[in-house]
Protein backbone atom coordinates (compact mmCIF):
# COMPACT_ATOMS: atom_id res chain seq x y z
CA UNK A 1 0.00 0.00 0.00
CA UNK A 2 1.20 3.65 -0.79
CA UNK A 3 1.14 6.34 1.73
CA UNK A 4 0.88 9.98 1.25
CA UNK A 5 3.99 11.08 1.82
CA UNK A 6 3.25 14.40 5.01
CA UNK A 7 5.45 17.16 4.86
CA UNK A 8 4.93 19.05 7.81
CA UNK A 9 4.47 15.74 10.11
CA UNK A 10 7.33 13.58 11.58
CA UNK A 11 10.90 13.92 9.62
CA UNK A 12 11.63 16.74 10.85
CA UNK A 13 15.33 16.03 9.46
CA UNK A 14 14.08 15.93 6.26
CA UNK A 15 12.68 19.26 5.49
CA UNK A 16 16.07 20.68 7.53
CA UNK A 17 17.84 19.33 5.22
CA UNK A 18 16.01 20.30 1.98
CA UNK A 19 14.73 23.89 3.66
CA UNK A 20 16.75 24.72 6.34
CA UNK A 21 14.45 28.28 6.28
CA UNK A 22 11.11 26.67 6.38
CA UNK A 23 7.97 27.66 8.54
CA UNK A 24 5.08 25.59 9.23
CA UNK A 25 2.19 27.38 10.57
CA UNK A 26 -2.01 26.39 11.07
CA UNK A 27 -4.89 27.75 10.45
CA UNK A 28 -4.94 30.35 12.50
CA UNK A 29 -1.63 31.52 10.95
CA UNK A 30 0.36 30.50 14.60
CA UNK A 31 3.96 29.07 13.76
CA UNK A 32 4.22 24.99 14.61
CA UNK A 33 7.81 24.48 12.71
CA UNK A 34 10.83 26.27 12.63
CA UNK A 35 13.36 25.57 10.53
CA UNK A 36 17.13 25.23 12.26
CA UNK A 37 18.36 28.13 10.06
CA UNK A 38 15.37 29.93 10.45
CA UNK A 39 15.62 29.69 13.91
CA UNK A 40 19.52 30.89 14.06
CA UNK A 41 18.04 34.08 12.27
CA UNK A 42 15.25 35.13 14.37
CA UNK A 43 14.82 33.11 17.77
CA UNK A 44 11.16 31.99 17.12
CA UNK A 45 9.45 30.45 19.50
CA UNK A 46 7.22 27.69 19.07
CA UNK A 47 3.28 29.50 18.94
CA UNK A 48 4.27 32.52 17.78
CA UNK A 49 1.63 34.20 15.47
CA UNK A 50 3.36 34.49 11.69
CA UNK A 51 2.63 38.51 11.33
CA UNK A 52 4.46 39.37 14.55
CA UNK A 53 7.63 38.58 12.96
CA UNK A 54 6.89 38.85 9.07
CA UNK A 55 4.94 40.89 6.93
CA UNK A 56 3.85 39.41 3.35
CA UNK A 57 5.52 41.83 0.46
CA UNK A 58 4.14 39.36 -2.40
CA UNK A 59 1.92 38.24 -3.49
CA UNK A 60 -0.23 41.16 -2.57
CA UNK A 61 -2.92 41.30 -0.50
CA UNK A 62 -2.28 37.81 1.60
CA UNK A 63 -4.10 38.42 5.29
CA UNK A 64 -5.04 34.95 6.37
CA UNK A 65 -4.45 30.84 5.76
CA UNK A 66 -7.13 30.93 2.75
CA UNK A 67 -5.25 33.37 0.75
CA UNK A 68 -1.61 31.58 1.31
CA UNK A 69 -3.51 28.32 0.04
CA UNK A 70 -5.01 30.19 -3.11
CA UNK A 71 -1.50 31.63 -4.01
CA UNK A 72 0.65 28.58 -3.36
CA UNK A 73 1.95 28.36 -7.27
CA UNK A 74 3.28 32.31 -6.69
CA UNK A 75 6.82 33.72 -5.68
CA UNK A 76 6.61 34.55 -1.63
CA UNK A 77 8.54 37.22 -0.43
CA UNK A 78 8.82 37.56 3.58
CA UNK A 79 10.14 40.71 5.41
CA UNK A 80 11.58 39.94 8.82
CA UNK A 81 9.79 42.78 11.56
CA UNK A 82 12.85 42.45 13.35
CA UNK A 83 15.29 42.85 11.05
CA UNK A 84 14.13 45.04 8.27
CA UNK A 85 16.96 44.82 5.73
CA UNK A 86 16.12 40.85 6.10
CA UNK A 87 13.77 39.24 3.25
CA UNK A 88 13.08 35.51 2.27
CA UNK A 89 11.99 34.41 -0.66
CA UNK A 90 9.96 31.27 -0.96
CA UNK A 91 7.04 28.73 -1.89
CA UNK A 92 3.74 27.95 -0.14
CA UNK A 93 2.67 23.92 0.31
CA UNK A 94 -0.59 23.05 1.67
CA UNK A 95 -0.69 20.21 3.71
CA UNK A 96 -4.36 18.92 3.61
CA UNK A 97 -3.78 16.23 5.59
CA UNK A 98 -3.07 17.94 8.89
CA UNK A 99 -4.23 21.56 7.12
CA UNK A 100 -1.01 23.38 7.56
CA UNK A 101 1.14 25.27 5.28
CA UNK A 102 4.94 25.23 4.65
CA UNK A 103 6.71 28.19 3.83
CA UNK A 104 9.47 26.11 1.84
CA UNK A 105 12.39 29.30 1.07
CA UNK A 106 15.62 30.90 1.80
CA UNK A 107 17.26 34.66 2.64
CA UNK A 108 17.01 36.93 -0.12
CA UNK A 109 20.48 37.59 -0.84
CA UNK A 110 22.05 40.05 -3.54
CA UNK A 111 25.67 38.47 -3.01
CA UNK A 112 27.43 35.72 -0.58
CA UNK A 113 29.07 38.64 0.88
CA UNK A 114 25.87 39.58 2.77
CA UNK A 115 25.98 35.93 4.65
CA UNK A 116 28.66 38.34 6.80
CA UNK A 117 25.50 40.35 7.81
CA UNK A 118 23.27 38.03 8.96
CA UNK A 119 25.39 35.40 10.53
CA UNK A 120 24.83 32.70 8.28
CA UNK A 121 27.73 30.28 6.40
CA UNK A 122 27.30 28.30 3.58
CA UNK A 123 26.14 25.46 5.75
CA UNK A 124 23.25 26.56 6.62
CA UNK A 125 22.04 26.73 2.99
CA UNK A 126 20.90 23.83 1.34
CA UNK A 127 22.35 22.72 -1.63
CA UNK A 128 20.44 23.56 -5.28
CA UNK A 129 21.41 23.06 -8.49
CA UNK A 130 21.89 25.96 -11.24
CA UNK A 131 18.40 25.28 -12.89
CA UNK A 132 16.14 26.22 -9.65
CA UNK A 133 18.31 30.03 -9.73
CA UNK A 134 16.89 29.85 -13.62
CA UNK A 135 13.33 28.75 -12.38
CA UNK A 136 13.30 31.16 -9.43
CA UNK A 137 14.20 34.35 -12.18
CA UNK A 138 11.84 33.44 -14.17
CA UNK A 139 9.52 32.75 -11.33
CA UNK A 140 10.08 36.60 -9.76
CA UNK A 141 9.44 37.98 -13.16
CA UNK A 142 6.28 36.09 -13.84
CA UNK A 143 4.91 37.28 -10.68
CA UNK A 144 6.08 40.89 -11.12
CA UNK A 145 4.35 41.12 -14.34
CA UNK A 146 1.39 39.48 -12.70
CA UNK A 147 1.03 42.28 -9.69
CA UNK A 148 1.77 44.71 -12.67
CA UNK A 149 -0.92 43.98 -14.75
CA UNK A 150 -3.56 43.46 -11.51
CA UNK A 151 -2.35 47.31 -10.69
CA UNK A 152 -2.89 48.27 -14.52
CA UNK A 153 -6.57 46.81 -14.68
CA UNK A 154 -7.51 48.36 -10.68
CA UNK A 155 -6.20 51.81 -12.33
CA UNK A 156 -8.05 51.33 -15.42
CA UNK A 157 -11.37 50.74 -13.55
CA UNK A 158 -10.73 53.43 -11.06
CA UNK A 159 -10.19 55.57 -14.19
CA UNK A 160 -12.92 54.77 -15.37
CA UNK A 161 -15.13 55.57 -12.97
CA UNK A 162 -13.51 58.92 -12.30
CA UNK A 163 -14.32 59.38 -15.88
CA UNK A 164 -17.99 59.02 -15.36
CA UNK A 165 -17.71 61.05 -12.29
CA UNK A 166 -16.12 63.97 -13.65
CA UNK A 167 -18.44 63.90 -17.36
CA UNK A 168 -21.56 64.16 -14.92
CA UNK A 169 -20.42 66.82 -13.52
CA UNK A 170 -19.41 68.71 -16.30
CA UNK A 171 -23.02 67.79 -17.36
CA UNK A 172 -24.76 68.85 -14.08
CA UNK A 173 -22.37 72.31 -14.61
CA UNK A 174 -22.95 73.02 -17.75
CA UNK A 175 -27.00 72.61 -17.43
CA UNK A 176 -27.33 74.42 -14.41
CA UNK A 177 -25.54 77.66 -15.51
CA UNK A 178 -27.00 76.82 -19.15
CA UNK A 179 -30.33 76.59 -17.37
CA UNK A 180 -29.75 80.30 -15.10
CA UNK A 181 -28.61 82.01 -17.75
CA UNK A 182 -32.13 82.55 -19.16
CA UNK A 183 -33.98 83.91 -16.48
CA UNK A 184 -30.99 85.61 -15.23
CA UNK A 185 -31.37 87.77 -18.26
CA UNK A 186 -34.99 87.63 -18.05
CA UNK A 187 -34.58 89.75 -14.54
CA UNK A 188 -31.43 91.95 -15.93
CA UNK A 189 -33.85 93.36 -19.11
CA UNK A 190 -36.57 93.46 -16.91
CA UNK A 191 -34.76 96.07 -14.20
CA UNK A 192 -33.72 97.82 -17.18
CA UNK A 193 -37.21 98.32 -18.34
CA UNK A 194 -38.54 99.19 -14.89
CA UNK A 195 -36.09 101.68 -14.58
CA UNK A 196 -36.74 103.66 -18.01
CA UNK A 197 -40.12 103.45 -17.61
CA UNK A 198 -40.60 104.45 -14.04
CA UNK A 199 -38.77 107.31 -14.45
CA UNK A 200 -37.30 107.49 -10.66
CA UNK A 201 -34.88 110.23 -9.99
CA UNK A 202 -31.38 109.57 -9.48
CA UNK A 203 -30.80 109.57 -5.76
CA UNK A 204 -33.96 108.15 -4.27
CA UNK A 205 -33.75 105.49 -2.64
CA UNK A 206 -35.98 103.68 -5.24
CA UNK A 207 -33.39 104.21 -7.61
CA UNK A 208 -30.37 103.06 -5.54
CA UNK A 209 -32.15 99.88 -5.18
CA UNK A 210 -32.36 98.79 -8.46
CA UNK A 211 -29.19 99.79 -9.18
CA UNK A 212 -28.46 97.75 -6.32
CA UNK A 213 -30.53 95.08 -7.92
CA UNK A 214 -29.50 95.65 -11.71
CA UNK A 215 -25.42 95.82 -10.43
CA UNK A 216 -26.76 92.20 -8.76
CA UNK A 217 -28.16 90.55 -11.88
CA UNK A 218 -24.93 92.00 -13.54
CA UNK A 219 -22.96 90.15 -11.32
CA UNK A 220 -25.28 86.89 -11.50
CA UNK A 221 -24.86 87.23 -15.23
CA UNK A 222 -21.35 87.49 -15.72
CA UNK A 223 -20.63 84.32 -13.42
CA UNK A 224 -22.84 81.65 -15.56
CA UNK A 225 -21.27 83.85 -18.31
CA UNK A 226 -17.61 82.65 -17.02
CA UNK A 227 -18.56 79.21 -15.51
CA UNK A 228 -20.03 78.29 -19.28
CA UNK A 229 -16.77 79.60 -20.46
CA UNK A 230 -15.04 76.96 -17.63
CA UNK A 231 -17.54 74.31 -19.10
CA UNK A 232 -16.25 75.08 -22.64
CA UNK A 233 -12.84 74.44 -21.88
CA UNK A 234 -13.05 71.28 -20.24
CA UNK A 235 -15.03 69.57 -23.20
CA UNK A 236 -12.83 70.59 -25.73
CA UNK A 237 -10.03 68.04 -25.53
CA UNK A 238 -10.76 66.40 -28.96
CA UNK A 239 -10.39 70.31 -30.91
CA UNK A 240 -7.11 70.73 -32.17
CA UNK A 241 -4.86 74.09 -32.47
CA UNK A 242 -4.94 75.52 -36.17
CA UNK A 243 -3.80 78.75 -37.60
CA UNK A 244 -5.55 82.25 -36.14
CA UNK A 245 -4.94 85.41 -36.60
CA UNK A 246 -4.13 87.78 -33.31
CA UNK A 247 -5.62 90.71 -35.44
CA UNK A 248 -8.62 88.88 -36.37
CA UNK A 249 -9.50 87.29 -33.28
CA UNK A 250 -8.98 90.60 -30.94
CA UNK A 251 -10.82 92.74 -33.13
CA UNK A 252 -13.77 90.25 -32.85
CA UNK A 253 -13.57 90.54 -29.44
CA UNK A 254 -12.80 94.48 -29.82
CA UNK A 255 -16.68 94.68 -31.51
CA UNK A 256 -18.48 93.14 -28.94
CA UNK A 257 -16.84 95.43 -26.22
CA UNK A 258 -17.34 98.73 -28.15
CA UNK A 259 -20.39 100.15 -26.15
CA UNK A 260 -18.22 99.31 -22.78
CA UNK A 261 -15.07 101.18 -24.62
CA UNK A 262 -17.00 103.69 -26.28
CA UNK A 263 -18.60 104.18 -22.54
CA UNK A 264 -15.31 104.49 -20.76
CA UNK A 265 -13.52 106.79 -22.90
CA UNK A 266 -10.95 103.73 -23.52
CA UNK A 267 -8.16 104.47 -26.42
CA UNK A 268 -6.99 101.04 -27.44
CA UNK A 269 -3.71 100.77 -29.31
CA UNK A 270 -3.07 97.53 -31.35
CA UNK A 271 0.07 96.24 -33.20
CA UNK A 272 0.66 92.82 -34.59
CA UNK A 273 2.72 93.09 -37.68
CA UNK A 274 5.95 91.57 -35.98
CA UNK A 275 3.64 88.29 -35.61
CA UNK A 276 -0.34 87.92 -36.76
CA UNK A 277 -0.48 83.99 -37.14
CA UNK A 278 -0.42 81.29 -34.15
CA UNK A 279 -1.56 77.65 -33.72
CA UNK A 280 -4.10 77.75 -31.00
CA UNK A 281 -8.09 77.17 -30.72
CA UNK A 282 -10.05 79.83 -31.88
CA UNK A 283 -12.12 80.50 -29.06
CA UNK A 284 -9.23 79.58 -26.60
CA UNK A 285 -7.83 82.59 -27.86
CA UNK A 286 -11.05 84.69 -28.21
CA UNK A 287 -11.95 83.99 -24.03
CA UNK A 288 -7.75 85.08 -23.15
CA UNK A 289 -8.43 88.96 -25.27
CA UNK A 290 -12.24 88.71 -23.78
CA UNK A 291 -10.40 88.16 -20.15
CA UNK A 292 -7.68 91.23 -21.04
CA UNK A 293 -9.80 93.34 -22.69
CA UNK A 294 -12.78 93.64 -20.37
CA UNK A 295 -10.89 93.64 -16.89
CA UNK A 296 -8.11 96.56 -18.25
CA UNK A 297 -12.32 98.99 -18.95
CA UNK A 298 -14.01 97.20 -16.04
CA UNK A 299 -10.57 98.42 -13.53
CA UNK A 300 -9.77 101.44 -15.16
CA UNK A 301 -8.37 104.67 -12.64
CA UNK A 302 -10.95 106.93 -11.60
CA UNK A 303 -8.59 109.56 -12.30
CA UNK A 304 -7.80 109.39 -16.00
CA UNK A 305 -9.31 107.58 -18.87
CA UNK A 306 -8.33 104.20 -20.01
CA UNK A 307 -5.43 103.46 -22.12
CA UNK A 308 -4.62 100.06 -23.31
CA UNK A 309 -1.33 99.05 -26.10
CA UNK A 310 -1.20 95.45 -26.71
CA UNK A 311 1.29 94.06 -29.35
CA UNK A 312 3.14 90.91 -30.23
CA UNK A 313 7.36 89.99 -30.23
CA UNK A 314 9.19 86.84 -30.09
CA UNK A 315 10.76 84.88 -27.67
CA UNK A 316 12.17 81.79 -27.46
CA UNK A 317 10.54 80.37 -30.73
CA UNK A 318 7.05 81.63 -29.68
CA UNK A 319 5.27 85.04 -29.79
CA UNK A 320 5.08 86.75 -26.88
CA UNK A 321 1.95 88.96 -26.75
CA UNK A 322 2.23 92.22 -24.15
CA UNK A 323 -1.49 93.37 -23.08
CA UNK A 324 -0.93 96.56 -20.41
CA UNK A 325 -2.96 99.11 -19.13
CA UNK A 326 -3.26 102.65 -17.20
CA UNK A 327 -5.36 101.14 -15.07
CA UNK A 328 -5.98 100.71 -11.02
CA UNK A 329 -3.13 98.33 -10.65
CA UNK A 330 -3.13 95.48 -7.86
CA UNK A 331 -0.34 94.96 -4.94
CA UNK A 332 1.37 91.89 -6.48
CA UNK A 333 3.14 91.54 -2.74
CA UNK A 334 -0.03 91.25 -1.23
CA UNK A 335 -1.42 89.02 -4.29
CA UNK A 336 1.52 87.25 -5.82
CA UNK A 337 0.06 83.79 -5.02
CA UNK A 338 -3.91 84.36 -5.57
CA UNK A 339 -3.16 86.03 -9.20
CA UNK A 340 -4.46 82.93 -11.34
CA UNK A 341 -6.31 80.93 -8.69
CA UNK A 342 -10.09 80.69 -9.14
CA UNK A 343 -12.87 83.44 -6.96
CA UNK A 344 -9.56 85.70 -6.54
CA UNK A 345 -10.99 89.35 -6.14
CA UNK A 346 -8.63 92.30 -6.17
CA UNK A 347 -10.27 95.05 -5.19
CA UNK A 348 -12.74 96.61 -2.69
CA UNK A 349 -14.74 98.28 -4.98
CA UNK A 350 -18.32 96.32 -4.49
CA UNK A 351 -19.96 98.10 -7.55
CA UNK A 352 -17.52 96.34 -10.04
CA UNK A 353 -19.16 93.00 -11.04
CA UNK A 354 -17.17 89.82 -11.24
CA UNK A 355 -16.70 86.05 -10.98
CA UNK A 356 -12.72 86.26 -10.02
CA UNK A 357 -12.42 83.36 -12.59
CA UNK A 358 -11.07 85.40 -15.61
CA UNK A 359 -7.46 85.13 -14.76
CA UNK A 360 -7.88 81.37 -13.67
CA UNK A 361 -9.87 80.87 -17.09
CA UNK A 362 -6.61 82.64 -18.94
CA UNK A 363 -3.56 80.43 -16.96
CA UNK A 364 -5.72 77.24 -17.31
CA UNK A 365 -5.74 77.84 -21.10
CA UNK A 366 -2.09 78.50 -21.42
CA UNK A 367 -1.31 75.38 -19.62
CA UNK A 368 -2.52 73.39 -22.39
CA UNK A 369 -0.24 74.74 -24.24
CA UNK A 370 2.92 74.58 -22.56
CA UNK A 371 3.02 78.60 -22.92
CA UNK A 372 3.95 80.91 -19.51
CA UNK A 373 2.21 83.99 -18.31
CA UNK A 374 3.56 86.97 -16.12
CA UNK A 375 2.05 89.73 -14.46
CA UNK A 376 3.96 93.56 -13.37
CA UNK A 377 1.52 95.59 -11.55
CA UNK A 378 1.69 98.84 -9.59
CA UNK A 379 -1.06 100.53 -7.71
CA UNK A 380 -2.48 103.44 -9.79
CA UNK A 381 -0.15 103.01 -12.16
CA UNK A 382 -1.82 99.82 -14.32
CA UNK A 383 -0.65 96.49 -15.13
CA UNK A 384 0.41 94.41 -17.60
CA UNK A 385 0.38 90.86 -18.93
CA UNK A 386 2.67 89.00 -20.66
CA UNK A 387 2.42 85.54 -22.38
CA UNK A 388 3.38 83.05 -24.72
CA UNK A 389 1.36 81.61 -27.76
CA UNK A 390 2.63 78.67 -29.92
CA UNK A 391 3.95 79.28 -33.64
CA UNK A 392 3.68 75.74 -34.54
Amino acid sequence: MVRNHNISEGNHTFLDDLFPFHLVMDKDLIIQKVGTSMHKLLEIPKGSMFYDFFSVERPLRIDDFESFIKHQPSLFIFKASLKEQLKFRGQMYHDKLNNTICFLGSPLLRSFTDLNDINLNLQDFAVHDSISHFLFALQIQTSALQDAQLLAAKLKKNNKALKEVNESLDTFTYRLTHDLRAPAININNMLNMLQREMGIDVETRADKILNYAFNSSQKLLETIKDFLELSRLEKQNDIQAEKCSLRESFNFIQESLQQSIDESNAVVNVDFSTIDTVYFIKDDLRSIFQNLLNNAIKYKSEKRDPVIHIHSTYKNNKALIIFSDNGRGMDLEVFKDKIFTMFSRFHADSGITGSGIGLYLIKKILNKYDCNIEIESEIDRGTTFKFELPLK
